[in-house]
């Protein structure tokens, strides 16, 4: 699943207005009093200039899904129940740089690649060489691994969190990404 810009545009209105039916219950504490009245979580467009300055900061293509997303929003004040915000394209940084207990954690011993160790190739390499997409959550990391589609494991978004025992890779793209977390807390909200 990939969104293009119009994707992308309707699927954020339809989730910022959902997300804000549950105003009570999210952290609006952190959304803007302007964002509130507007039922849109999202910031003005990032333009072809700002991508590309990231993609040669970074030194990754990013993919046209994850361009389309910010092409309609330069990130996201509020996701999920667990993973509060997207950051801007300018504030994208690898773990080591944003979560360095964490990206130390993923170089320990018990996250050792042996030969043939699919665990440990997602719980330490692939989390170790990751972009850090979120600023806020609730003990937890929105993780993009820019790598994934060189090797065989092509999941490449996910969310690390202290309350989950292992990294959980569940998208190859933005859009699944963001599709999946809304039907998890759609479910949530039902039950």
């Amino acid at each position: 699943m990939s969104m293009n810009e119009t994707d992308w545009t309707a699927f954020l209105q339809s989730y910022s207005a959902e997300l804000a039916s549950r105003e009570e219950r999210l952290n609006w504490a952190e959304v803007p009093q302007e964002a509130r009245d507007k039922r849109w979580l999202g910031y003005p467009p990032a333009t072809d200039d700002q991508i590309e300055a990231t993609e040669s900061r970074l030194g990754i293509t990013l993919p046209e899904d994850v361009r389309a997303f910010y092409r309609v929003s330069n990130g996201w004040m509020l996701c999920d129940n667990s993973i509060y915000d997207l950051r801007p394209l300018e504030d994208w940084c690898w773990l080591r740089e944003g979560d360095s207990d964490l990206w130390e954690l993923c170089q320990s011993d018990e996250f050792a690649i042996e030969d043939d160790d699919d665990y440990g190739h997602e719980q330490g390499t692939k989390v170790c060489r990751s972009l850090l997409l979120n600023t806020r959550g609730d003990d937890a990391s929105m993780l993009y691994d820019p790598f994934a589609k060189e090797d065989d494991l092509k999941l490449c978004f996910g969310t690390w969190a202290s309350w989950n025992p292992a990294m959980e890779w569940t998208a190859t793209t933005l859009s699944e990404y963001f599709v999946n977390e809304r039907e998890i807390t759609n479910q949530v909200d039902s039950a």
